[in-house]
């Protein structure tokens, strides 16, 4: 089961921040380097962080290794406790892969949580997780090599977190090679890591649209990113290497990349150098100061004046209307009174 800070991100509704973000971030990605680049430094994905964003541990566990090996269906229908004949027959082919479709894996669930076999449902209810979520490829269905990830995590405990980093690297690659199409990877994931570097941690995200999430990216610098968490446990931080400047580095590969910077941003600041004054020049400065403190001093003092007139004025035209009224009501009263006398 996905554990962890992922586990409470990724079912919420992301729908549009989410394919917004994706739309907009795909374009600074730099795919021989595998990172994103920005105007003055690079992101880059990394096992140690698609590990604390699933929850998992890596210790103790292998990578995974059994690409192009999927488990005989007869094997899986077994341990997954469901009909090796209903499992045959729903072995399915979309394009050039085998799988189960979604449906079916809920027909499954559904028979196991009414004679609540635990354990089966909850590898039952995996499969579209690993199929839907963690590695999409085809809406509703869920392909062999989702199955053998699954399998491989699942029987030989290889960990789930080097697929996930390949994964996402390939789309990204293959998004940029195709210069269009969608970001088919475990996107939740993706999004969540690029927010957990531009955002604090539980900060509310207002709705952006693509043109917002592009001016967000572009004038982000090195100075906005959050570079160091403490739950990483990261003994040595490197901040430099060699002795070419990072940034004369970055600005050279954003021509090279083309990236879509739609103006030249200064990397360095162009702040004036100081002026020298006299000590002359400094004392009227002073005395300038305290002349325009002791103006505002008084100005406050006369506004509150004028404001407490003014709130004394009101009460006692208040309370003379009040007094004008009661009058009035009496003379009704007393003319009420005559009338009736007078039938």
């Amino acid at each position: 089961m996905l554990q962890g800070y992922f586990a409470r991100k990724v079912w919420p509704d992301f729908g549009s921040p989410l394919s917004r973000c994706s739309n907009t971030s795909h374009q600074f990605n730099d795919p021989p380097l595998r990172s994103f680049l920005f105007q003055d430094f690079q992101l880059t994905q990394s096992l140690e962080e698609f590990d604390r964003l699933l929850g998992f541990s890596m210790k103790g566990k292998t990578p995974y290794n059994r690409i192009g090996q999927v488990p005989e269906v007869e094997m899986l229908a077994l341990a997954l406790h469901i009909p090796i004949s209903d499992a045959l027959a729903n072995w399915k082919k979309r394009e050039n892969l085998f799988g189960f479709w979604r449906a079916y894996l809920e027909e499954e669930a559904e028979r196991l949580f009414v004679i609540h076999h635990w354990d089966a449902l909850a590898n039952i209810l995996a499969l579209p997780i690993y199929g839907l979520v963690l590695f999409p490829t085809h809406e509703g269905f869920i392909d062999s090599v989702t199955i053998s990830i699954f399998w491989a995590v699942w029987k030989d405990k290889q960990s789930l977190v080097p697929p996930l980093l390949a994964d996402t690297f390939h789309t990204l690659h293959t998004r940029h090679q195709k210069k269009n199409g969608m970001l088919i990877c475990c996107l939740p994931l993706l999004y969540n890591w690029l927010i957990s570097y531009v955002f604090k941690p539980n900060a509310h995200i207002s709705e952006m649209s693509n043109g917002e999430w592009a001016r967000t990216l572009v004038y982000l610098s090195s100075k906005d990113i959050i570079w160091y968490r403490h739950k990483l446990n990261v003994e040595e931080i490197i901040i430099s290497c060699a002795r070419v400047p990072y940034q004369q580095w970055v600005s050279e590969r954003i021509k090279v990349v083309k990236l879509p910077f739609s103006i030249e941003i200064p990397l360095k600041s162009t702040s004036r150098e100081p002026v020298p004054i006299s000590l002359e020049e400094v004392e009227e400065l002073r005395a300038m100061v305290a002349k325009l403190g002791k103006e505002k001093e008084d100005l406050q003092s006369e506004l509150y004046k004028v404001a407490t007139l003014a709130t004394k004025q009101k009460k006692e035209v208040r309370e003379e209307l009040e007094a004008q009224i009661q009058e009035l009501k009496e003379q009704l009263r007393s003319s009420e009174t005559e009338v009736v006398r007078k039938r």
